[in-house]
């Protein structure tokens, strides 16, 4: 009985390593499909249609682009783009590819506040808000 028990555990273990895949065909677990590597890896493309502007700061009156811990000018290059105009929420830079316009917020337009609404300050806003009469 004992040597049919080892023979068992002998031929089960012999199949559960026969089974076992080769260690250079275990995916690390950690790393993404390689459906996303195209995502994360996007082709190369000319540096200059890399860059997208962070960071704009104001040194005695002077716009300065903050790029990789260095500050720009107006006329200072930047991966083969000269920089034509620093302003608050953009740059132009002109390149290979003629000048662009390169926002710091996409999607975000500058416009004057609007001056139809009522504005409430604060103390009108708490003599109303109790039982909705005025004091």
């Amino acid at each position: 009985m004992k040597a049919m028990m080892q023979a068992c555990l002998l031929v089960a273990s012999t199949l559960a390593v026969a089974q076992t895949p080769a260690p250079a065909a275990l995916r690390d677990p950690t790393k993404p499909p390689a459906a996303y590597s195209a995502v994360l890896n996007p082709p190369v493309q000319q540096a200059a249609s890399l860059f997208q502007p962070r960071q704009v700061v104001v040194v005695n009156g002077e716009h300065l682009l903050v790029w990789n811990g260095r500050r720009y000018k107006v006329g200072d290059s930047i991966d083969g783009a000269r920089i034509e105009k620093i302003g608050e929420a953009e740059i132009w830079m002109h390149g290979v590819e003629g000048t662009r316009k390169l926002s710091l917020f996409d999607g975000v337009e500058k416009r004057p506040p609007r001056t139809s609404s009522p504005v409430i300050t604060l103390g009108e806003e708490a003599a109303t808000s109790k039982k909705g009469h005025k004091k």
